[in-house]
């Protein structure tokens, strides 16, 4: 059955944002952003699903502050 979605979860800290990037490859030369997280109090369970249907594989960051 081929993938349709991934599901991506982190602890978010307090009044901190964050970038979630991707890439398809890891020799790819740059991260594309995904999703951005602005800040808000209070440690947070983040969850996220990336349609990326079709893909064979692919590669996530988490990157702080936002970018």
């Amino acid at each position: 059955m081929p993938v349709t979605n991934y599901r991506l979860s982190f602890t978010a800290q307090s009044n901190r944002s964050y970038s979630l990037q991707y890439k398809n490859t890891l020799s790819a030369p740059t991260w594309s952003p995904l999703h951005q997280i602005p800040a808000a109090n209070g440690l947070r369970a983040l969850k996220y699903i990336d349609p990326a249907a079709g893909q064979a594989e692919r590669y996530y960051r988490v990157i702080t502050p936002l970018e």
